[in-house]
C-alpha cells in the first residue's frame, strides 16, 4: 500500500505538471481599441454636348438643312465623357433655348414657340465610357420642326434659333 499511496503522489503531481503546463501553453494576450479612417470619394467631370456635323450654321445643335413653316430637320449631336468612369444617361433633352431674329420687327416677331423638338427617346440607359463619345442616335432620334402657324411668318426668314440641351 506503500507504493500505492507513492504512486498515487507521483501520478497526481505529474497530472498537475501537465495542467499547469497546458494552461501556460494556451495562455494569449487581449486587447481592445478604438480608431477611425477615410478615404476620398472622386467627383465626375461635366458631360460635353457639342455639334457633330455642321450642315446649317444657323442652329446649333447642328440640323441637317434650313426650315420653313411645316419643315423639320434632323439634329446631330455628340456626348463627350471626358471622365474616367462611365457614366449612365437616361437622355438627353433638346429644347428651343432661344431665336435671334434679323428681320425688322415691322414684319413681326419669331419667338421659341414657332419652333418644337421632335423625340423619341431610348427605351434603356445609355452608358457613356470614360474618354469616350456617343452620337445623338444612342438617345433616339431627335427633329427640329418650324411649325406652320397659318400666318405669316417672315420674321423667322434667316433667324437663328440656339437649342438647349440637357444630359440625365
Amino acid at each position: 500500500m506503500k507504493h500505492t499511496k507513492r504512486r498515487i503522489g507521483i501520478i497526481a503531481t505529474s497530472v498537475a505538471a501537465v495542467l499547469i503546463g497546458g494552461g501556460v501553453a494556451v495562455a494569449y494576450w487581449t486587447s481592445s481599441g478604438t480608431g477611425s479612417g477615410s478615404a476620398p470619394v472622386g467627383t465626375t467631370t461635366a458631360l460635353t454636348i457639342s455639334t457633330a456635323t455642321t450642315t446649317d450654321n444657323s442652329v446649333t445643335p447642328a440640323v441637317a438643312h434650313p426650315l420653313y413653316p411645316g419643315a423639320s430637320t434632323p439634329i446631330y449631336f455628340t456626348v463627350t465623357n471626358s471622365d474616367a468612369s462611365a457614366v449612365n444617361l437616361t437622355d438627353v433633352a433638346v429644347t428651343v433655348a432661344s431665336v435671334t431674329q434679323t428681320q425688322p420687327s415691322t414684319v413681326g416677331t419669331c419667338q421659341p414657340g414657332d419652333f418644337t423638338v421632335n423625340h423619341n427617346p431610348p427605351a434603356a440607359l445609355v452608358t457613356v465610357a470614360g474618354g469616350a463619345t456617343v452620337t445623338q442616335s444612342a438617345f433616339g432620334s431627335y427633329a427640329l420642326v418650324m411649325t406652320n402657324t397659318g400666318v405669316s411668318q417672315d420674321a423667322c426668314k434667316g433667324a437663328t434659333v440656339v437649342l438647349a440641351t440637357t444630359a440625365s
